[in-house]
């Protein structure tokens, strides 16, 4: 509406002085006239009914004569005629009674009249209220309806204001009746009340066509239209404003309404380019920005955004514009938070840190947490949550659940947020309180399947993790049960089956693994299914679990993961005694080893495969590569094999390896020694054997019982090489260090020796050495010793008696006892006969043996060689080597004593050069 309701404006001095001039003028030129019509009248009543208004308040206020209220009344109304409130409203109000007047309406009205014009509504009702009982007596009653109406209106009585509005409207005042239709579509219109505003509004075009309110009428309809979304008949009415009314006051909001209404940017483009001072120029820039936004021109509505935020007040426009703008750049400006109050901010935040958190703008998120809203982060528990995200990736797990801790006490109830609390003291390690936190998190109804999914996941393989297998199983299969087609599932089967590998039910753990490998699932989880898979596979299929390893490789960037599958695979093929798949796998391994400690271990494995496989050669070709001068890594490994393979292969060149041994180290490979000792006596090389014993001795000093060995070894080698004095003082030196087996093994060595030397002595004292022993063979062993120095004349009978009484458990042996007997009745050979037909009759064989042999000693004895010789030549064919020594000795005695011929010397001496009897 085009002025302030219906309300007069005028130069008030201007008025004052025309009117008085012209009234006093009047007056005058006119004496007679007045006189005659205003006689007995005051002259300021015929002033005041003419309506010179100046000219009655020049004369009143100089007249005391005057009752108080009636001057008060007159003076109040000619100022209010004159459009002087305040001057009218001091004089009104000191009337007591609002229903006073003179001529004109009640001082009510002109005193509602006035708090209207000052738009103080509440005193204006009341006035109007006072006098509204009487209105039918008001003179100017349009005025009344009207004005009474717009008040009621304007402090929320609007019943009312509509009922004296309709009154009015229903009234004969037709020059005011537009002004009526108007303001109670108006009224409808602020009550939201779209339908009546619109049904008044089209009533009010239909019969005021020539009204002035027709172009505000139409803005009103307009915008009823709109708000009803009648956007047709809204573009009707605004377009006949754009179209008619190009100098309303409405013409450029009709502009805009016509932009909002057909979404056509020339209209804003209009408003910005003709009205830069449109009242809602921001918004002009704002819809005009949108557009150019779903047109894709986002330079232009960057433009547009960042003007209508330059220069708008409106809160909501402001935050609109910044929505707008990080939509265009994906960010703003940290300063442009200011403009915004806090709850817009909080939102504004938490879209930014997801945003820099999404594409992984570190920077930003860092810039956000060291600025001045940090506090209002920290209030916030969805941006403490995005921040405990962000460090979770930065792998910052304290710093990041300091930042979750903190969202959850703000949101104690938020199962998000609980969940990856739980999720970063599972990665510290803190996998009882992890636990609980996840067992909270699935007591939520409406758990998002993501984290339930997670909860019962990681509740798995916190399982795993102590062990607890049978725990863990029942979470996978909770997932299974509650989530069976969740995308990543394949990961499940994965867990499911390393649960069951660990329980032993292997059956089980393959078929869960074979559903993970062909569940889709890519990445790290993939890699770590084929890992799994071909590890279990070897227990049903090595053939396939090859396969599976293959695909991995095809797979795998990291060769260190891929060097460990292959040896663990190889090693489980290798202790399977698979040797071919085992082979195949080192190689694999020592392909992908990416250090040359991982290269000698996967060859040794591939050595000892050749060596297991008796492909010493290839296994000695294998180890020789990898042996060096520095030798470090797994040196005694490494020592070991090659030691083992060349023994194989009987080379004994490798023993000069010991020369890099030190005496802890040849302690630990000791057990060598011997064998290359073995293959040097095997090939002849005594002096390199010796030269080698003496190395080692020197190094095993500290050794006792290996050095002993040693040098028992030595004296072995002195004995061949027939360096007998040599050996048996070694033997001898080395008696007091022997425990009692191997004093008997030196003994037997010194006898030995001692009989090669011919000394007799010594024999002699170890008769009873090595009966003390108790011992069957030694036993045996002292007897021809004591049968041979014997017949050497080297003891008599007396000594072999008293060894039998001295060791009464000699008897037992049948050759002894026969021995006894012979030496009693060696010179009767009468007796000698009929003692020993009990024993050549013998059904025992070596009864019958012994017993023929001394029976032919007898006979010897007794000059019968003939007899003596047939016996002992018959002999000859079941003797052992120990027997057919004494036979032979016999025999070689009747050759002597027969004079003739030395068979039997020489097959004696031939083979037994060094025999004590000789």
């Amino acid at each position: 509406m085009k002025a302030n309701y219906f309300k007069l404006k005028n130069n008030k001095h201007f008025v004052h002085l025309f009117t008085l001039f012209f009234v006093l003028a009047s007056f005058f030129i006119s004496i007679p006239i007045f006189a005659k019509e205003t006689d007995g009248i005051p002259d300021w009543t015929a002033l005041y009914q003419h309506k010179f208004y100046s000219a009655v308040i020049f004369q009143l206020e100089k007249d005391f004569t005057i009752e108080k209220d009636l001057k008060n009344y007159v003076l109040g109304t000619s100022y209010f005629f004159l459009s002087e409130y305040n001057e009218a409203k001091i004089y009104l109000q000191s009337i007591k009674s609002s229903n006073f007047k003179f001529i004109n309406d009640p001082v009510g009205y002109y005193l509602g009249m006035i708090y209207f014009f000052e738009k103080n509504y509440a005193k204006s009702v009341s006035y109007f209220n006072e006098i509204s009982a009487d209105y039918d007596n008001l003179i100017e009653k349009d005025k009344f309806f009207y004005y009474f109406g717009l008040a009621l209106n304007e402090v929320g009585k609007y019943d009312l204001a509509l009922k004296y509005l309709k009154i009015g409207l229903e009234s004969e005042y037709e020059n005011f009746k537009a002004y009526y239709s108007f303001t109670i579509g108006k009224i409808y219109y602020n009550l939201a009340d779209f339908s009546n505003a619109v049904a008044e509004f089209e009533k009010f075009l239909y019969k005021y066509v020539d009204s002035t309110l027709i172009d505000d009428t139409l803005y009103y309809l307009g915008k009823s239209y709109y708000a009803l979304n009648d956007l047709k008949n809204a573009k009707r009415a605004f377009s006949s404003i754009y179209n008619l009314y190009k100098t309303s006051e409405y013409f450029s909001s009709s502009i805009y309404y016509l932009g909002l209404i057909t979404g056509n940017k020339i209209y804003f483009e209009e408003i910005i380019s003709k009205y830069p001072n449109f009242e809602k120029i921001d918004y002009a820039y704002y819809y005009l920005a949108k557009i150019q936004f779903d047109e894709k021109d986002n330079d232009g509505s960057y433009k547009n955004f960042s003007k209508c935020f330059d220069i708008s007040n409106n809160q909501d426009l402001i935050y609109n514009c910044i929505v707008y703008m990080i939509k265009i750049k994906g960010d703003i400006p940290i300063f442009y938070l200011e403009r915004l109050n806090e709850q817009q901010r909080k939102v504004i935040l938490e879209y930014l840190l997801n945003s820099y958190l999404y594409f992984n703008q570190r920077e930003k998120i860092k810039n956000l947490e060291n600025s001045i809203y940090i506090d209002e982060i920290n209030r916030n528990s969805a941006t403490l949550f995005i921040f405990g995200k962000f460090y979770l990736r930065e792998n910052n797990i304290e710093k990041s659940l300091s930042y979750f801790s903190k969202a959850l006490a703000l949101n104690p109830v938020d199962y998000r947020i609980l969940f990856f609390n739980a999720y970063c003291y599972l990665q510290l390690g803190n996998l009882e309180f992890a636990q609980k936190l996840f067992e909270k998190v699935l007591y939520e109804k409406n758990l998002d399947a993501y984290y339930g999914y997670y909860s019962y996941l990681y509740l798995g393989t916190i399982e795993i993790k102590k062990q607890s297998y049978k725990t863990a199983i029942y979470y996978f299969e909770q997932i299974i049960l509650k989530y069976p087609t969740y995308p990543s599932l394949g990961e499940v089967y994965y867990f499911l089956s390393v649960s069951y590998y660990n329980i032993h039910d292997y059956n089980k753990s393959l078929k869960a693994i074979e559903l993970a490998y062909k569940s889709p699932v890519y990445g790290k989880y993939r890699l770590a299914f084929l890992r799994h898979y071909s590890i279990v596979l070897l227990r049903f299929d090595q053939a396939k679990s090859l396969s599976i390893f293959e695909e991995y490789v095809s797979c795998e960037e990291n060769k260190s993961e891929i060097y460990q599958l292959a040896m663990k695979l190889a090693d489980y093929s290798f202790t399977d005694y698979k040797y071919d798949y085992a082979m195949i796998l080192y190689k694999y391994a020592s392909k992908f080893a990416e250090t040359n400690k991982q290269v000698i271990d996967s060859n040794i494995q591939i050595i000892m495969i050749y060596y297991n496989q008796k492909n010493y050669d290839k296994a000695y070709e294998n180890i020789k590569s990898i042996l060096s001068d520095s030798l470090s890594y797994r040196k005694k490994d490494i020592l070991f094999v090659f030691f083992s393979v060349a023994i194989q292969l009987e080379d004994e060149t490798a023993a000069q390896y010991f020369n890099q041994l030190n005496e802890g180290e040849i302690k630990d490979f000791s057990n060598f020694i011997f064998p290359f000792i073995t293959i040097f006596q095997k090939k002849g090389k005594y002096e390199e054997a010796l030269n080698f014993i003496d190395f080692v001795l020197d190094k095993t000093k500290d050794n006792p019982s290996l050095n002993l060995e040693i040098l028992s070894q030595k004296a072995y080698l002195l004995k061949i090489l027939a360096k007998n004095d040599e050996a048996f003082a070694l033997y001898e030196s080395l008696l007091d260090q022997a425990n009692e087996d191997k004093k008997v093994e030196i003994e037997l060595q010194l006898i030995e020796l001692a009989t090669k030397l011919k000394n007799y002595e010594y024999l002699s004292s170890q008769i009873e050495p090595l009966l003390n022993y108790n011992d069957t063979n030694l036993d045996s062993s002292a007897f021809y010793l004591l049968l041979k120095l014997f017949l050497k004349q080297k003891i008599d009978k007396n000594y072999i008696y008293k060894i039998a009484n001295q060791y009464p458990r000699l008897n037992k042996y049948k050759y002894f006892e026969i021995f006894i007997q012979y030496l009693q009745n060696q010179n009767d050979i009468k007796k000698q006969t009929d003692s020993s037909k009990k024993y050549v009759t013998s059904s025992n064989q070596e009864t019958a043996f012994w017993g023929r042999l001394f029976y032919s000693f007898a006979l010897f004895d007794n000059n019968d060689t003939k007899n003596s010789k047939a016996i002992a030549e018959s002999l000859l064919t079941v003797a052992d080597r120990e027997q057919k020594e004494i036979i032979y000795y016999l025999l070689v005695l009747i050759e002597k004593s027969n004079g003739k011929e030395k068979n039997y010397w020489n097959l004696f001496t031939q083979e037994y050069p060094e025999s004590i009897l000789l």
